[in-house]
């Protein structure tokens, strides 16, 4: 910016208004020109005031402009929250039925199929989500976070030390930067004295 800042807030234009009175074209004398002095001053203040107002109004419709442009950005970036939401449930769902699958049946032919068919589409749905910006919270022996985890129960133990999550009941997901589910975890507590 190699503008001069004049330039750059563009003529403001002042009228300064002089009574014959106040200047005799003859001599002027001291009282005379401190008098002029002074309403040049008053006047320089003026547009001194003004440029300022200008140089604010503009700082302010930059910074408007600015956060308008963030929250299309925003809007447009997280549109999809509410059905990965939706899909997370699926997913989880499809996982259950696999694990329901009782031992006796794993190894019949129909079974194997409809597992191998049921894990394609998990794993489909995952890379669908993932293309999505969701991504899984990594949980299991991390510190505890209120801000991405969820307690549903605390166990004493010392095998590991107070506040690491033990468990993952649920995955908790993250979509872009913003927290889509929190992970239901359970936490490690010190063991009370008894």
């Amino acid at each position: 910016m190699s503008k001069n800042k004049d330039d750059e807030l563009g003529d403001i234009d002042i009228e300064i208004n002089v009574d014959k009175e106040d200047v005799n074209e003859e001599q002027p004398d001291i009282l005379q020109l401190t008098n002029l002095a002074k309403k040049i001053e008053e006047q320089e203040g003026i547009i001194s005031g003004l440029k300022n107002e200008k140089l604010v109004a503009r700082a302010d419709a930059v910074n408007a402009n600015k956060r308008a442009d963030k929250r299309i950005a925003d809007s447009t970036r997280y549109a999809n929250t509410n059905i990965c939401k939706s899909l997370l449930d699926v997913s989880d769902n499809l996982k259950r039925a696999i694990i329901s699958i009782p031992d006796e049946f794993i190894d019949h032919e129909v079974v194997k199929k409809l597992v191998t068919g049921v894990q394609m589409t998990s794993k489909e749905l995952t890379n669908v989500l993932e293309v999505n910006g969701v991504k899984k919270i990594k949980s299991l022996h991390e510190k505890f976070d209120p801000n991405i985890h969820q307690a549903i129960q605390k166990v004493d133990t010392e095998e590991y030390e107070p506040g690491i999550v033990i468990e993952v009941i649920q995955d908790g997901f993250m979509i872009f930067d913003r927290l889509l589910r929190p992970a239901m975890v359970t936490v490690s507590q010190k063991p009370s004295k008894e």
